[in-house]
Order: C-alpha cells, then sequence, then structure tokens
C-alpha cells in the first residue's frame, strides 16, 4: 500500500507547480481535492498529527496563492476552499 502522506505530499507539489505555471483549472482542482481530504476523519486515519498538521498548513498556503491570482473566479473559489478550514 502506498503511503498516504507521501501520495498527497506529491500532489501538493503538482498542484503548486500547475500554479505557477498559469494552469489555475488543473492546480484548482487538486486543491479543491487536497483540502477536502486534509479535513476529513479520513486524513486523521491514515496521517499522523504531526505529518497532517504540516501538510495541512501547506495546502493552506497553496490556496492562499490564489488571492493573488489573475482569474478572479478561482480567487472567489479559493476562499471558499479556505473557508473549509474554519
Amino acid at each position: 500500500m502506498e503511503n498516504v502522506y507521501a501520495v498527497q505530499c506529491e500532489n501538493l507539489r503538482i498542484a503548486n507547480m500547475a500554479f505557477q505555471a498559469g494552469s489555475y483549472e488543473v492546480a484548482y482542482e487538486m486543491l479543491e481535492a487536497l483540502v477536502h481530504f486534509v479535513v476529513s476523519d479520513e486524513a486523521n486515519k491514515h496521517i499522523g498529527m504531526e505529518n497532517l498538521r504540516s501538510l495541512r498548513e501547506g495546502v493552506k498556503l497553496a490556496v492562499s496563492n490564489f488571492a493573488s491570482c489573475k482569474d478572479e473566479a478561482y480567487w472567489e473559489m479559493s476562499a471558499e476552499l479556505y473557508d473549509l478550514f474554519r
């Protein structure tokens, strides 16, 4: 079985690269899945508390990058995603 934490970290890395390349749709879709995962009970079952805290912070930071996005629609959608952390 693959290490869930490693897979999610790789997904975060790819999402960040997509954002930096201007592929906002790809980045947003990946981050949307990551946000829903890191706030889920499933994440608590598969990832230790310290690793989950680190992954959550990385995902929050990646989502916050959309605040500087040139596409206002993605900025608005990312604000809604960010609210899921509350």
